[in-house]
This record gives C-alpha cells, sequence and structure tokens, in this order.
C-alpha cells in the first residue's frame, strides 16, 4: 500500500502553511471516534531531543463544516458531541483548527506537559491546510495513512469514514464501487480490509480504546466486531423481541440490548487478556478468536426455538439482562486480577468505571497491584514485562 500515488483531494496534503497553535485551541474528535493514542517512551524522547519532526496536520475549517463533521462522527461511531463543545476555539480568522493528522504526537506533547518535561504554554507546531468538505477532510485522513505506517485500527477508522461519507454524499452507492473507485487512483484497498474496518465499526468506542491502546489484538476486535449484530439479537431475543430489528423495540429497549452487548465486550476482554491469550503469537490470537466463537455458538443456540411456544414467553426483563451481564463481569474482574498480573487488565478496569464506580475500580486496581508485587517478589526482583 507505500508508495501509491495521491490524486485529486489527497493532493492537499503537499499544501498548506505552518503555524504554531497552543492544543487547547485545536479541535480533536478523539473523544467521538474511540481514538486512543498509544504514546511511546522513544515518541517523547525524541520530540524532548529533536522537536516535531513532522508537524500535525490540522484542517481549517468554517463552523459550518466543522458542525458538519461533528454530526458525521457522531452517526458513524456513535458519539454525542456537541458543535457547542468547541466555541472557545474559534479563531480570530473566523474558523476552526480541527485535528486531521498527528493525534499520537500531540497526545505525546500533552504528556510532556502534564509531566512538566515541557512548559504549560508549549504551542504545537502544525501543517495548516484548508480544507471545504467533509470528504476533503476523510481523503486526507485517507492519504495520510498511504504515507505513514498506522496501526491496523487507525487505518480502519480512516478506511470507515472515506467509505460511509461517499454512501452518504452519492459518490458510491456499494463497497464494489467504493473498492473501484479507489482502485481507479491506485489505492489499493482489499474487500478483506474493507471488511475488517466494518467490522471494526461495530465496536462500542470503549473496546475501541482497548484496541487502540494495546490491550487487544486489532484481528481479535475484528472477530468481536463482526459478532455484535449475533450479540444484539440474542439480547434482544431474551428481551422477547424477535431480533435486534424486530420493528416493535423501541429506544429505550434498544439503549438496552446496546448495554447487555457492551459488557458482553468488556467480559469478553477481561477474559482475552486474563487468560494471556493476547500475547502476540499466532497460537494466542486465533485461541482468543476461538473463545469469541464459542460464545456466538452459544448465543445462536440459545436462538434456536425448541418448540412452538411464542418467543414472548422466554422474555426477562431487561435490568434483569443487564444485571446479570454486569455480574458476570464483576466475576471476571475479580478472578482477573487474582490469577493473572498484568498492565494491559489497568486500562480494562479503569474502563468499568462508568458501570461499576469509582470506588469499586480503585478496590480492584489497589487488588491488581497487590498481585502485580507479589508476582514480582515471587521472581525474586526480575522485572515483570509490563505495570500499572
Amino acid at each position: 500500500m507505500r508508495g501509491e500515488k495521491m490524486s485529486g483531494r489527497e493532493g492537499l496534503l503537499l499544501n498548506g502553511e505552518q503555524d504554531q497553535v497552543p492544543l487547547d485551541k485545536i479541535v480533536q474528535l478523539s473523544q467521538i471516534r474511540g481514538d486512543r493514542n498509544r504514546v511511546t517512551t522513544a515518541l517523547k524522547d525524541s520530540i524532548l531531543r529533536e522537536g516535531l519532526l513532522y508537524p500535525p496536520i490540522v484542517a481549517s475549517v468554517t463552523p459550518a463544516l466543522l458542525e458538519e463533521y461533528i454530526s458525521f462522527t457522531n452517526r458513524t461511531w456513535g458519539g454525542d458531541a456537541k458543535f457547542d463543545d468547541f466555541t472557545d476555539r474559534l479563531r480570530l480568522d473566523g474558523n476552526y483548527y480541527l485535528m486531521v493528522a498527528g493525534h499520537t504526537r500531540c497526545a505525546a506533547v500533552e504528556e510532556l506537559i502534564n509531566e512538566g518535561a515541557l512548559p504549560v504554554d508549549t504551542e504545537m507546531p502544525v501543517k495548516v491546510v484548508k480544507m471545504d468538505s467533509v470528504m476533503d477532510i476523510v481523503s486526507v485522513q485517507r492519504a495520510d495513512n498511504l504515507h505513514s505506517a498506522p496501526p491496523k485500527e487507525r487505518e480502519a477508522m480512516a478506511i470507515v469514514e472515506l467509505y460511509v461519507w461517499g454512501l452518504e454524499d452519492g459518490s458510491w452507492s456499494n463497497k464494489k464501487e467504493f473498492l473501484n473507485s479507489q482502485s481507479s487512483q491506485n489505492i489499493n484497498i482489499t474487500r478483506g480490509t474493507l471488511r475488517d474496518a466494518l467490522h471494526y465499526a461495530n465496536l462500542p468506542s470503549r473496546i475501541r480504546n482497548f484496541i487502540l491502546g494495546g490491550a487487544i489484538k486489532y484481528s481479535v476486535g475484528v472477530e468481536m466486531g463482526a459478532g455484535v449484530p449475533i450479540m444484539l439479537d440474542f439480547f434482544a431475543y431474551k428481551m422477547g423481541f424477535s431480533g435486534f430489528d424486530d420493528s416493535v423495540i423501541n429506544e429505550e429497549s434498544k439503549r438496552q440490548i446496546w448495554l447487555a452487548t457492551e459488557v458482553c465486550l468488556d467480559r469478553l476482554c477481561i477474559e482475552i487478556v486474563s487468560g494471556n491469550r493476547n500475547t502476540g503469537k499466532n497460537r494466542s490470537i486465533l485461541e482468543s478468536r476461538d473463545l469469541i466463537k464459542n460464545e456466538l455458538k452459544r448465543m445462536k443456540g440459545v436462538m434456536v426455538p425448541v418448540s412452538d411456544e411464542p418467543l414472548f414467553t422466554l422474555q426477562e426483563p431487561p435490568s434483569q439482562i443487564v444485571d446479570s451481564e454486569i455480574r458476570n463481569l464483576r466475576q471476571a474482574l475479580n478472578d482477573m486480577t487474582v490469577r493473572h498480573a498484568s498492565g494491559l487488565l489497568s486500562d480494562i478496569i479503569r474502563g468499568q468505571e462508568g458501570l461499576l464506580g469509582s470506588d469499586e475500580v480503585d478496590s480492584l486496581l489497589d487488588k491488581l497491584k497487590s498481585v502485580e508485587n507479589d508476582e514480582y517478589r515471587r521472581l525474586g526482583g526480575i522485572a515483570l514485562s509490563a505495570s500499572i
């Protein structure tokens, strides 16, 4: 995929002006896209030694375009951001600076500021490109990926946004037309790459954060994403509906079904990491994927009617179903901290604060830290490969 030519809107990357701007004056939509950045010590050391060799790219956009793009990312990634959240970042020229590429570099600078390694008034050097449409924004994001080596999950997000926006504005009407359009520009996106990216996009933002943060491998996340429709149907079925697309489901029931699905995915993430199935070895990844497939197979088995009884006779109250999934999650969290110590687990524990509350999360983190310290002593002081 590297070395492909830029054409059309992607050529915007060749233009642009340099500027210096405070981080808090740049609009970043990470909270919508579930765009957690893995910042390495090597990157931060490089910035301290040599500065930013490749400034991030920001789009200069009108208020109307920013509002349109926020609405699009909310639809695509299930966010709830509002344009009013960013009105304090309006520039004197009447436009906004929207982060398009370089989120990890910005996160590294932000960490260095928070750590006291850089002054609090540090300004970020950026390359500013004037953009006039959402298609400009998503095309440039995708083009930047062609000339860098982003993790697969970041590449997936850029592909999804480009594909979905093209569907909305009529640039293509299906996957085949999209792939042909990219091929005509010498951009090689395979059917499998697009399929996996769309599966990844099925995941709730918290689960995507586990992948973006490195706790779960992208290929395992794709397997989970592919199973989301089955999980939605399963929990809808347990609530007495024929499936998630049942026309009689109201919005509150949909919310409960999504919540149960998200908690179920949380539990799978915990089982994958705490079972040491996510080490990056092929066997471990396959084992993780088998765990997910077996869970989906169990759900499908439950959904097969064993008699002619109406579905509603199997109905369980939505709150009871969600509470049951949360109990399973709590059990997995407690089992996890007892039998397996890993720094990756702390991220997953912190991700449960919205469900379990800060006190319970703090208690679990303390428990995990204690287990890790015991393991350290048991090994005679040999440093573990990960820490909280």
